[in-house]
């Protein structure tokens, strides 16, 4: 993908992700859970008004090792394709409306699977509690 969008350099998007990495390790999480929009921008470049939507939140998913995964509608696969450097992108929607492949056909169970792909390996997780209870049921 052209990098004429991007919000910033692959080596910026490396660098921001690399010193989030650095103090997960610190704090022994194997995993954080992000959703607020100067989050969701920081690791992954991704910048949209939808990242402030309750009717469409986006997630963003920064393992210890390897690159962070970006979770939200399938209308926006597009948008995060053309602004971010993100490559792992799971979508969920309406299937009827048949725009493109989805990971999942709500968020909870999209997310509800993919945390156990990533709990092979991960053991801890972090996330502000504010923000999680809408998904966890708190």
């Amino acid at each position: 993908m052209t990098s004429e969008f991007k919000s910033f350099s692959k080596e910026e998007f490396r660098l921001h992700n690399r010193k989030l990495q650095e103090q997960m390790a610190e704090q022994n999480l194997d995993m954080l859970l992000l959703s607020t929009p100067e989050n969701i921008y920081y690791s992954t470049g991704y910048r949209s008004w939808y990242t402030s939507s309750l009717f469409r939140p986006v997630y963003v998913l920064v393992p210890r090792v390897g690159d962070p995964a970006i979770v939200l509608r399938i209308l926006e696969k597009t948008t995060v394709r053309y602004t971010s450097w993100t490559e792992r992108i799971y979508c969920w929607g309406t299937v009827s409306r048949n725009l493109g492949k989805l990971e999942g056909r709500n968020l909870s169970a999209l997310l509800t699977g993919l945390f156990g792909r990533f709990s092979r390996t991960q053991r801890q997780s972090g996330w502000k509690p504010e923000t999680a209870c809408s998904i966890f049921g708190r």
